[in-house]
């Protein structure tokens, strides 16, 4: 005689620990969220990884870590230079972003910071009077005081280390940061006496892509 047993309900996600559900999400990770000045809301839709934060708060608090872990900031230009009239808006949109989000500054460990003219290419900088780098320092500072679990932050490749003026501000808020593992990258060293200005400053979690005599490629 054939019986017929109780069948439970079928095996879910919500079954799993939160170690497996961990290694689950880590396969949706994005490679870097993109932000720029019209979509500071990241396009978040486009990402698998957000949709699956919408399930229930369990996942969400599982997600959340993950997709905010690495940003990338956009900055677009339509000329093909930098200068402050157009950075303005840009750095300001950013920090606006940054102070209603505070809530989720703390889960970013990584930021890029990139600039693109109106060709899609990086735009040129020719130290003109227009163009003082005081937006880019609040801007540096602004991030390294909200995001407190920051591992490290490139900056664009315009910025080279050792602008004294501007980046004194910069090392002492990079000092000031509770993360031992951060470093914030500069993409060149304007001149290696340039580093003796900076004294006593501690320069322990600074770091250069290029030295002295030496440029990127493009």
């Amino acid at each position: 005689m054939t019986t017929i047993k109780d069948v439970g309900p079928p095996a879910s996600l919500e079954d799993l620990p939160d170690e497996l559900l961990d290694r689950i999400v880590e396969l949706l990770d994005p490679p870097s969220l993109k932000a720029g000045r019209t979509a500071y809301k990241l396009h978040l839709s486009d990402y698998e990884l957000y949709q699956m934060s919408l399930v229930n708060h369990r996942f969400r608090r599982l997600s959340l870590p993950i997709l905010f872990k690495n940003i990338r900031f956009e900055f677009r230009l339509v000329s093909y230079q930098v200068d402050d009239i157009e950075l303005k808006p840009e750095v300001q949109h950013l920090m606006k972003a940054l102070k209603c989000n505070a809530h989720l500054a703390p889960l970013i460990r990584k930021i890029y910071i990139v600039y693109y003219d109106g060709s899609g290419n990086h735009p040129r900088y020719f130290g003109h009077f227009e163009y003082r780098k005081d937006l880019e320092t609040s801007l540096i500072v602004d991030v390294l005081s909200r995001c407190t679990n920051l591992e490290y932050l490139e900056l664009p490749r315009h910025i080279v280390f050792g602008d004294i003026v501007h980046q004194h501000l910069i090392i002492e808020a990079l000092n000031r940061h509770p993360s031992d593992k951060l470093r914030l990258k500069f993409q060149g060293l304007e001149e290696r006496s340039s580093v003796s200005g900076f004294h006593p400053m501690s320069l322990s979690r600074v770091i250069c892509r290029y030295w002295e005599g030496q440029h990127p490629a493009g």
